[in-house]
């Protein structure tokens, strides 16, 4: 899977914020978790502002980690509500699994929401 820009765009939302994106490292995106259909992603070599990708029968959104802000995209809106959920009770686990990406290290898989 890649993200639907890989090939030849950067993300709008990079763009705005300045941040980096590698297009190549978005073949490695470790999967952090799964629950009701969603899945969650975080890219290894994107740089900037630490968030998430979420993507929920076909579509995606980008998730700020820090603020929980939509960054770009967006899902259903009851998937929207559950990702936020899922979120905002692992935030401390999204931060140290964007730190352990950008020093090199393959992230700890996260809870699920039940």
């Amino acid at each position: 899977m890649q993200f639907r820009n890989a090939s030849t765009e950067t993300p709008s939302w990079m763009k705005r914020t300045g941040a980096f994106f590698d297009h190549a490292a978005t073949r490695t995106m470790p999967k952090l978790s799964e629950f009701y259909g969603i899945q969650i992603f975080i890219y290894g070599r994107e740089h900037g502002i630490p968030h998430f990708h979420a993507k929920y029968q076909g579509s995606e959104i980008v998730i700020a980690i820090g603020t929980l802000a939509v960054l770009e995209g967006s899902i259903a809106g009851r998937a929207f509500g559950l990702v936020m959920e899922w979120a905002a009770l692992h935030n401390a686990e999204l931060s140290a699994a964007w730190a352990a990406l950008q020093s090199g290290n393959v992230p700890a898989r996260i809870e699920p929401l039940k």
